[in-house]
């Protein structure tokens, strides 16, 4: 039983409906105050927080690879 893998699976499943509802609930307020020119930059970076959020693994993989190339690791 690995403790830390079944506390991040928790996390990223429960992540992934709370981002959704947070963005849906931006969208909607800045709609409602017709605020067009935030709501489009709210939706780029939405679009951003959804790919990190539901790809996470393919993130993790990608930023580590980064670090290792900066730092000269790998």
């Amino acid at each position: 039983m690995n403790f830390g893998q079944n506390i991040l699976n928790i996390v990223a499943e429960n992540a992934q409906a709370l981002v959704i509802v947070g963005l849906l609930i931006g969208g909607v307020l800045l709609a409602i105050k017709r605020k067009f020119a935030m709501l489009v930059g709210f939706a780029g970076v939405s679009l951003v927080a959804v790919g990190i959020v539901f790809n996470y693994n393919a993130v993790k993989d990608l930023l580590l690879k980064l670090f290792n190339q900066i730092i000269g690791m790998g």
